[in-house]
């Protein structure tokens, strides 16, 4: 028989370690205000309200790209119909100021979209914020060796049979405040300082946009295409009356879809880098652990619950379908907490003891 504790962000916050998102919102605006306006703008959309969620509302959310790649779209195309795509005889070689314009039109559309995109510096936001929080993280890791017990988790503490813990948390509080053994602790999102830190929301939660929905069509040579059909469709003699001959006219033959925008591989490109903000669940790491144990007491200290990890708690219900839950909330003002919402909507048959933390 064994007691199997599980650790959330709670915990920390139960010591007075600066660990909640209104912390690390706070962090990320006074140490770098670029990256907190990329993250505001291009994954909140400008609620600064979604900060509190953080996990759960990253990587939902497109209208500020949607709109940005529309917008080069049009910007890319004002430039390229203003560039010139004929050639003056008065010059010298027609065709090959046909050729050399329509080069210089299909150089300056990719230069236009590369830039545009680039601009957004997207792709290395994740890496910028993992940084970050690694480093808030850090100075409360120093912090937590000043800290003292919290009097109603030693009790748990001292009251379990051969205590295990899992842990949601990167910090090593429970090692620097309570000195549990290391063996006994799964790190199952990262351990500061000694792996990768997993961050971020649900694989199905993250949205992609549709990579086809950004490209613009060159409408002149469509226009081009319908007069070349009407013409091969003419008879020989309303050919002779034709005062339209497509043969006279541009020769788009080397360069079909001239001026077409086509944002496409950026858009997959967009779609990939969102992926770093998924956080894949650990399963294989989370039964390994708990495998060789009958665990008839599962103690959860300042874990909400939410719906980004819910199938580990739903793993252990299946598990030790028999274990006792005992229960952390934290609740202000009389607002029930989240936790409690989260117990009804997932296991709503479970007889649960809850505290307070």
């Amino acid at each position: 028989m064994a007691t199997l504790f599980i650790i959330g962000n709670g915990f920390d916050l139960a010591h007075d370690l600066s660990t909640s998102y209104f912390h690390l919102k706070e962090y990320i605006s006074k140490k770098d205000d670029k990256v907190y306006g990329q993250i505001n703008n291009q994954l909140f959309i400008g609620n600064q309200d979604l900060w509190s969620s953080f996990e759960y509302n990253v990587g939902t959310k497109d209208d500020y790209f949607i709109q940005g790649f529309m917008n080069i779209i049009r910007e890319t195309q004002d430039m390229a119909d203003s560039m010139s795509v004929g050639g003056d005889p008065m010059k010298g070689d027609v065709l090959m100021q046909e050729e050399n314009n329509d080069y210089a039109i299909t150089q300056a559309i990719y230069r236009s979209l590369d830039y545009g995109y680039k601009e957004f510096n997207f792709d290395n936001l994740y890496n910028l914020f993992l940084s970050l929080l690694e480093e808030l993280l850090k100075e409360v890791d120093m912090v937590s060796f000043s800290k003292n017990r919290n009097s109603a988790i030693e009790a748990l503490l001292a009251a379990s049979t051969n205590p295990k813990f899992i842990t949601f948390n990167y910090t090593h509080t429970l090692e620097h405040i309570y000195h549990v053994n290391r063996d006994d602790i799964l790190y199952l999102h990262g351990e500061l300082g000694h792996t990768d830190l997993l961050f971020g929301n649900q694989e199905a939660k993250i949205t992609e946009l549709e990579s086809d929905d950004f490209i613009a069509t060159d409408t002149e040579f469509e226009e081009y295409q319908k007069k070349c059909d009407e013409y091969n469709n003419l008879t020989p003699k309303e050919r002779k009356n034709c005062d339209y001959c497509p043969e006279t006219l541009h020769d788009y033959s080397s360069y079909p879809n001239l001026k077409e925008i086509n944002m496409s591989e950026y858009v997959r490109k967009y779609n990939e880098c969102k992926k770093d903000w998924t956080k894949y669940l650990e399963i294989d790491e989370f039964e390994e652990f708990i495998e060789p144990y009958d665990f008839d007491n599962i103690v959860i200290l300042g874990h909400s619950l939410g719906e980004v990890d819910i199938e580990y708690f739903r793993k252990l219900d299946t598990r030790f379908p028999n274990a006792k839950w005992t229960i952390s909330v934290h609740e202000v003002n009389g607002k029930a907490s989240d936790t409690r919402t989260n117990i009804k909507k997932f296991f709503a048959q479970k007889e649960v003891d809850f505290f307070t933390l």
